[in-house]
């Protein structure tokens, strides 16, 4: 749709409860026209692999290499470049704050930055490979602030990392880094999702546990366990998908609804850094069509309508609405919508092009967040996979 037009603001229609509105997208200079099949965002840039299985970086994912380009300080990648010499081809990115990992064919976790590795004092730029024999083969990988989970075939979850809150598990050691460890649930595990100091699973019976910062004021209480133990959160049904953000998580129930729990103000009204326990914001909720980013929550009404709650998207408005809800019009074919540990959010459509709006680091080669209007308009920029080597840094 946007293939050919030249770099600026260009409108496009959507239709929104029998009104015709207009939204706008920004096309960016770029030299490249890739697809992506997965992407992540973490708190200072993002990777994604490509749809013929290459990875590819921006932004402060690697603190100082990226295989082929030494990144002096203060420098971050601008637009995504490849990354080099990896030991297999990648399934599967998960990115946190300074670092990240990937799942490779076989099931092989490699991960690289501060805290990834699971073993203090251990810091890399290039993806080692996690304790191979102490892991067994993964199927899913995510990363929170510093810590990573993997889900094995069988359901059991194992996390490492940063452990200062609990969130790899029960803390022995205050502020230490644990190596891989799995974590008591009483079911397999059906989906992983962390934030940047605590940590969630969807069982396979639709219950919700989590452990880490603030869980035990949220959860069913049931005496005072340790901290980093996981407890149940206590939902009024199943739940079918959850997502967390930076000190908040959601769960989508198997009646549509949409039940938030963690930090109020980052998905209701609530006074900021209050902490409230499971709280119903929406109904008829579709997959895909519900994101978490840092400290906010969105929820899209088909086609095009996006209303969220929170406070690092409202830092990129023209005019303060926090803690929301705020709204803002969507061109209607953009793709579901992606969880992020950025200020913003993004989502990927069927042709394997990234949209990302709000606050962040997008890898469009402007380093910039992506305003939105006082109409409720976002500067929404399309962000394609690189082609070719390149090695564009930008100070």
């Amino acid at each position: 749709m946007f293939e050919g037009r030249r770099p600026g603001r260009h409108p496009v229609e959507a239709t929104v409860d029998g009104e015709l509105s207009v939204a706008f997208v920004d096309v960016v200079p770029s030299v490249s026209v890739g697809r992506w099949r997965q992407l992540d965002l973490g708190g200072s840039g993002g990777c994604g692999i490509t749809q013929d299985g290459r990875l590819a970086c921006w932004g402060l994912t690697w603190k100082r290499s990226t295989g082929h380009i030494e990144i002096s300080e203060g420098h971050t990648l601008a637009r995504p470049v490849f990354r080099a010499g990896l030991p297999a081809q990648p399934r599967q990115v998960a990115v946190g704050s300074l670092g990240g990992c990937i799942l490779v064919e076989g099931g092989s976790v490699y991960c690289w930055g501060d805290g990834f590795l699971g073993a203090p004092g251990i810091e890399s730029d290039v993806p080692v490979r996690l304790h191979a024999v102490a892991v067994p083969p993964a199927t899913t990988l995510v990363a929170g602030g510093s810590h990573s989970c993997s889900l094995t075939a069988a359901g059991t979850a194992w996390c490492w990392g940063w452990n200062s809150s609990g969130q790899v598990g029960p803390v022995v050691v205050p502020r230490t880094i644990e190596g891989p460890q799995p974590i008591a649930l009483p079911h397999a595990v059906r989906q992983l999702a962390l934030g940047t100091l605590h940590s969630c699973a969807l069982l396979q019976d639709g219950s919700v546990w989590c452990w880490g910062a603030a869980m035990d004021r949220v959860v069913e209480a049931s005496g005072v366990p340790p901290l980093g133990q996981p407890r149940r959160v206590d939902l009024p049904g199943p739940a079918t998908a959850i997502g967390s953000g930076s000190g908040h998580s959601c769960a989508r129930l198997e009646d549509e609804a949409l039940w938030c729990w963690g930090r109020g103000d980052y998905f209701s009204m609530a006074l900021t850094g209050a902490v409230l326990g499971p709280t119903r914001i929406a109904t008829d909720v579709a997959p895909g069509d519900w994101g978490l980013a840092a400290a906010v929550t969105c929820v899209r009404t088909p086609p095009a309508e996006l209303t969220c709650w929170g406070d690092n998207l409202a830092s990129s408005l023209e005019f303060s609405t926090y803690p929301g809800p705020f709204r803002m019009m969507l061109p209607a074919n953009i793709g579901p919508l992606q969880h992020s540990r950025q200020s913003g959010l993004c989502a990927i459509d069927a042709a394997g092009i990234a949209s990302c709006w709000g606050g962040g680091s997008f890898g469009d080669g402007t380093g910039r967040s992506s305003r939105i209007t006082r109409d409720g308009v976002p500067f929404i920029r399309r962000i394609a996979a690189p082609v070719e080597e390149s090695s564009l840094l930008r100070p």
